[in-house]
């Protein structure tokens, strides 16, 4: 059975013999070893005298193309050239190539270096891949117009050079080579669509992309030896920013004059100590700040107004949060992390769909103070109270409040005008709960209701019960309401002394003790003991009265007296007294 290549080969040939016969440079050539290179002329004179071909080949099945000088007759090919497999060493010589459209040089194995391409002034692809011995590219430096350049698998590569008229590209990929170190040689490129960096272990800077000002996707990822990001100090625009996996990369600071981003990826960056210096204005998607072991503080993105989702999330040394300042709407918000202590952004933030919030150490937070509205809120903190959301009115669906081991004040809840679920579980040293009976009371609560697994006080709904008792029924609890007895929502209490107006047997002159030695319910500091004064005895009509310190007293069936007097909203106000005689 004959071998696939002597087929192929077979197949080129009489398609070569029938364009040869008629006098035609073919379409495609293929040329597979040093012979037909050698005799290229020989073989194909049509196209020596036009100098140009279509597509060009190179594709080397016996491992003997080590030369091409016989090609540079050529100085044109409509759209592809491909080199391919060959044993060259070097392409530093065919400068009197103008034109291409495609060019791929890919698994030369000994090929070291690229300069001779000096000639071409546009491409639409490039791809140098995978050629393991290569050195040094820098053979580009008159294309002006490109649509995608690949460099990728270059195992030796160090330096990459030589783009330098180039203003802008749809893709540029740099990826998998061993040992570049730096990037260079786009020092004029205003736009791109895409860059992708990765996967470049020994890359030790990006630095050459500082006329760059737009770009929809920028990846920089997995490059191991990548200390520093300081390029794209003039970029202004950018879709997409992902800046993955970069194992020694300790600051991200230089992206200062960014004001329009979508979306933003800052992941896995083992080293990465500090972000800052993101002026970005408007609106964004989506902000990812994760998994960066040794990140310490996350600061700027004062120019947001507006943000999709952001997480803060899994950076174990993260101690400090400070940004965000301008952000009116947002819409989910997590800040899951270990050790952050201090939150100060955040001071505008009206509504979100939800927020996040859970940490492993007490945070001092100076945010958040002018949230109203959420539609889910989650605390799992270490802080003793939650009263930095001091104007929260609305959670619509569920707020819950767990696995906070200080969390003993949950006074936050008094503020609230609509709950949907309320969850309150795992909270080890919360023992009152009397805000979430001031709910229930209230009606505040729309949906389900759930305690459990807190203090004994605040551990199921008889705690409620128990520990929140309103005697009066006012909506005032008996150890907050300064009269229990007699029911006063208002708390009134004209003379400071902590005795309501409603139960306070002298309500004009301070008298805590309340004292009363002849029982007729009037303080003896206001009367002469030994008597009940009354102005009128009227047993046929209505009565007025001008001093609200005085009242009706009226004898009950029993044969028992009650004074009554009216508050500030008309309530009335009753307590016993002895009759008049």
């Amino acid at each position: 059975m004959r071998s696939l290549p002597f087929l192929l080969l077979t197949i080129f040939g009489l398609f070569f013999q029938l364009n040869h016969v008629n006098g035609q440079c073919p379409t495609s050539i293929y040329l597979n070893n040093q012979s037909d290179i050698d005799n290229f002329a020989t073989n194909y004179p049509d196209c020596v005298t036009q100098g140009w071909v279509e597509n060009l080949t190179i594709l080397d099945i016996n491992s003997d193309i080590i030369d091409l000088t016989p090609l540079y007759v050529i100085d044109s090919i409509g759209n592809d050239l491909k080199i391919i497999f060959t044993q060259l060493t070097s392409l530093n010589s065919w400068n009197n190539l103008k034109g291409v459209k495609n060019l791929e040089i890919r698994e030369n194995g000994s090929l070291i270096d690229i300069t001779g391409f000096g000639g071409i002034d546009s491409l639409v692809n490039l791809n140098i891949n995978e050629n393991i011995s290569l050195t040094n590219l820098s053979g580009f430096q008159n294309i002006e117009n490109i649509n995608d350049i690949n460099i990728n698998q270059n195992t030796v590569l160090g330096s990459i050079g030589g783009f330098g008229n180039i203003t802008n590209i749809n893709s540029l990929h740099i990826e998998w080579n061993n040992t570049l170190s730096s990037i260079g040689g786009f020092a004029n490129l205003n736009t791109a669509n895409e860059i992708d960096i990765r996967y470049n272990p020994a890359l030790v800077s990006i630095n050459d992309f500082s006329t760059l000002l737009s770009v929809n996707v920028l990846n920089i990822e997995g490059n191991d030896n990548l200390s520093s990001i300081t390029g794209f100090n003039n970029l202004n625009t950018v879709n997409n920013l992902s800046i993955f996996d970069n194992a020694t990369l300790t600051s991200i600071n230089n992206f200062n004059s960014l004001t329009s981003l979508v979306d933003l990826t800052i992941n896995g960056n083992n080293n990465l100590s500090s972000i800052s210096n993101f002026n970005i204005a408007g609106t964004a998607n989506y902000i990812y700040i994760q998994n960066n072991p040794t990140l310490g503080s996350v600061s700027g993105f004062n120019g947001l107004v507006a943000l999709g989702e952001l997480r803060i999330t899994s950076n174990n040394n993260l101690t400090l949060i400070n940004g965000f300042n301008n952000i009116i709407e947002a819409g989910d918000v997590w800040i899951n992390n270990t050790n952050v202590s201090v939150i100060n952004g955040f001071q505008n933030l009206l509504k979100t769909n939800s927020i996040t919030l859970k940490n492993g150490v007490p945070i001092t937070v100076t945010g958040f103070s002018n949230l109203e509205d959420t539609r889910t809120l989650f605390f799992e903190l270490q802080n003793t109270n939650l009263n930095f959301l001091s104007n929260l009115k609305v959670v619509s669906a569920s707020l819950l409040i767990r696995n906070s081991d200080l969390l003993t004040d949950i006074s936050l809840l008094d503020n609230l005008l609509y709950i949907g679920d309320l969850w309150v579980t795992d909270n080890p040293n919360l023992s009152s709960c009397c805000s979430i009976k001031q709910l229930q009371n209230n009606n505040i609560i729309a949906g389900s209701l759930t305690i459990r697994d807190n203090m004994l006080g605040c551990s199921s709904f008889i705690d409620l019960v128990n520990t929140c008792p309103d005697t009066d029924k006012d909506g005032i609890f008996d150890f907050e309401d300064n009269c229990p007895n007699n029911a006063n929502k208002e708390q009134e209490d004209s003379d400071l002394d902590g005795i309501g107006n409603g139960c306070d047997n002298c309500p004009l002159v301070q008298n805590a003790n309340q004292q009363d030695l002849n029982s007729n319910g009037i303080g003896d500091v206001c009367e002469t003991p030994g008597q009940t004064t009354y102005g009128i005895y009227n047993e046929q009509g209505d009565t007025y009265i001008s001093d609200f310190t005085k009242g009706m007293i009226l004898k009950a069936p029993n044969g028992d007296c009650y004074r009554i007097r009216v508050n500030n909203s008309g309530t009335l106000e009753t307590y016993e007294v002895n009759c008049p005689q």
